[in-house]
This record gives structure tokens, C-alpha cells and sequence, in this order.
């Protein structure tokens, strides 16, 4: 629930409050926070244990910002749409339970750690990471559609405030 108020609630809105004007404002919009959204998820885990530049790290990051991302754009979307922030929140927690699930499989751990030093990790991550762009490519090319079809200007609630 706190991602999303943040990234949904607050964040995306102010995008929205300065781009949404427009479609392709709308969509840049969403899509700028969806990146947002993924770098995010590997800030915490660069800040804990240090940039791993090697091949394996740079990949698993990576594949990493481009997963949440893709994932974070579908959840824009859908919350425009359907203006219902619990419903995106139970999506986000069963996406997060399903990394956790997939990691309990490859490495014998629920610990989900975004960049990894360790080889099998790693390998763990990156493969997990793989499958989840595959499955969100119809979600985005969904998410899309559906900014294509909502009526604008969309800006935001902060509209008046940062306009």
C-alpha cells in the first residue's frame, strides 16, 4: 500500500499535474514514473551492499528496473482508469509474493534480493526478472490501450498547486 500511495498517490500525480494535457504527456507521464518505480526497487539493495558492477550485477539490475518498471506502468494505468488504488495494491502484492515464491523455488530462500553477488542468486534473479517482462509485455500493451481511452486533460490531483 505504501508504494502505491507514493508512486500512485503522489508521485504520478504530480507528473500528470504538468503533463497530462496531452496523450503523449499522459503516457510519458506514466511511463517516466513506471521507470521511477523500477530504479527504486534497486536503490535499496545498492544502498545495502554496494553497487555490483560486474556483468551479473549490471544485468540484474537491469532486468530489475525494467520489470517494476513495466509493472509500474500497467499499475498507472489501471489506477487512471479505474481510480481505485486497493485494487492495484492487492496486483502489487500478489506480483511481490509471486518474486518471492519464484526465488523460494531457485535458491531455497523467500529472500528477494534485486542484485546479488552470489552466482546462484544472481542467475535466480535474472531468470525470475526475464519471465516477469515477458508476462507484463500483454499488461503494458493493455495498460496502453487503456491511457489511449481516458478522457483528458488527466492532471492530477495537485493540478491547482502545480500547474
Amino acid at each position: 500500500m505504501f508504494e502505491e500511495g507514493l508512486f500512485r498517490g503522489i508521485i504520478m500525480q504530480a507528473f500528470l499535474a504538468k503533463m497530462g494535457k496531452t496523450r503523449g504527456g499522459l503516457i510519458w507521464a506514466v511511463a517516466i514514473n513506471g521507470l521511477i518505480f523500477g530504479f527504486v526497487h534497486i536503490l535499496l539493495g545498492w544502498f545495502l551492499s554496494g553497487v555490483d558492477l560486474s556483468t551479473l550485477g549490471l544485468l540484474q539490475a537491469i532486468l530489475k528496473t525494467l520489470s517494476a518498471g513495466m509493472a509500474g506502468f500497467f499499475f498507472g494505468a489501471v489506477y487512471l482508469k479505474t481510480r481505485n488504488i486497493w485494487g492495484i495494491s492487492l496486483v502489487h502484492g500478489l506480483s511481490d509474493l509471486l518474486l518471492m515464491v519464484g526465488s523460494l523455488l531457485f535458491t531455497g530462500s523467500n529472500a528477494i534480493s534485486y542484485v546479488s553477488s552470489d552466482p546462484k542468486q544472481a542467475m535466480s534473479t535474472i531468470l525470475i526478472n526475464f519471465l516477469f517482462i515477458l508476462l507484463y509485455i500483454p499488461l503494458v500493451i493493455s495498460g496502453w490501450k487503456q491511457l489511449k481511452a481516458i478522457s483528458l486533460p488527466e492532471l492530477g490531483f495537485y493540478k491547482k498547486e502545480w500547474s
